[in-house]
């Protein structure tokens, strides 16, 4: 007689693999970027210059068969003659070159931490070196001075002037920070001095600034002078330096209108040569590095260690001894 061996059937649950999410399209990663760039910096103009650079390169991509997903082996050269073209006859700067290509790297960058890109071919191209020869420079105090001194006192323009730079010279802000000023930015307090609220400075930093007595005493002159009992119901919003040209009189001034003063004043059209003075005027007064890198708004020492050796250059102390031991 057969053995016959009855097998139980057993139920199995089988594991059915997901599959991995779909990343983003390439323009929904353009859309994310953008969205992140402008997040950043709180700002429509950064919005539009990196939309605009990015739409221009896919442009040479796909007149070229290619597109953002391309071979970096394709896109490289291609990104390396886009950055350098100039509707112009001239070639473009080298800070345009740079920026333009930083542009394309950031989205690359991005796209590589969505999974989106596995490369960011922006890499292989050689960024250029920026030659400063014709950068601003630190005043000199006694020029400083001197520049204050002759400024007519007696005219609202003048005040204006002696004011801006004056403010300028105690806290190191760009020319643009100071063109941005308005009344709600400003807190006297009963000591005679004065708190500046910096709302939007370079990366969408706040800074905070007191001015001293004299220089707190040299804007309210000025504030005074220029809207008189008007200035204690004055709106937030109004400009601190008005224009009295017959274009837009009474209006806030640019940067343009900073650097004219600049100009006319201390005898250099570029206004950022006033920070480079706040920062090397500090140093020579024995401030620490981490306090004028606090004041200049920098995010770490390292920043402001190679500002101020671009700032100070070389000099060397023993100079007039050389002379000494030459006979010179």
């Amino acid at each position: 007689m057969a053995n016959h061996i009855q097998i139980e059937p057993t139920s199995t649950s089988l594991t059915i693999a997901q599959p991995p999410p779909t990343a983003m399209t390439l323009d929904q990663c353009i859309g994310g970027w953008l969205h992140e760039k402008q997040g950043r910096s709180d700002s429509s103009k950064t919005y539009t210059a990196y939309k605009e650079n990015l739409e221009q390169f896919r442009a040479i991509l796909r007149a070229s068969g290619l597109d953002l997903d391309g071979p970096a082996s394709a896109i490289a050269p291609l990104a390396q003659g886009w950055a350098a073209s100039s509707r112009r006859a001239t070639s473009v700067s080298s800070n345009t070159y740079n920026q333009r290509l930083a542009s394309l790297s950031s989205f690359y960058q991005y796209a590589i931490k969505h999974d989106v890109l596995a490369s960011n071919p922006i890499t292989r191209v050689a960024r250029r070196t920026v030659r400063k020869l014709h950068a601003a420079r630190p005043i000199a105090g006694p020029d400083v001075k001197h520049g204050l001194a002759q400024i007519d006192r007696d005219e609202l323009a003048g005040l204006r002037d002696l004011a801006l730079l004056s403010v300028a010279l105690a806290t190191g802000r760009r020319g643009s920070e100071l063109a941005g000023m308005r009344y709600g930015h400003l807190h006297k307090h009963d000591n005679g001095t004065c708190t500046v609220i910096w709302p939007r400075c370079k990366g969408n930093k706040q800074m905070i600034d007191e001015l001293p007595e004299k220089t707190t005493r040299v804007l309210y002159d000025y504030l005074y002078a220029a809207y008189g009992s008007a200035l204690g119901a004055l709106a937030a919003a109004a400009p601190i330096w008005l224009s009295f040209s017959h274009h837009n009189y009474r209006q806030a001034i640019g940067i343009k209108t900073v650097q004219r003063i600049c100009d006319a004043r201390l005898g250099t059209p570029k206004s950022h040569a006033l920070r480079h003075t706040w920062a090397v005027t500090m140093h020579k007064k024995g401030a620490k590095l981490a306090d004028i890198g606090r004041g200049l708004g920098h995010s770490n020492l390292k920043t402001t260690s190679d500002y101020m050796e671009e700032q100070l250059g070389y000099v060397n102390v023993y100079a007039r001894d050389l002379e000494d031991e030459f006979g010179i």
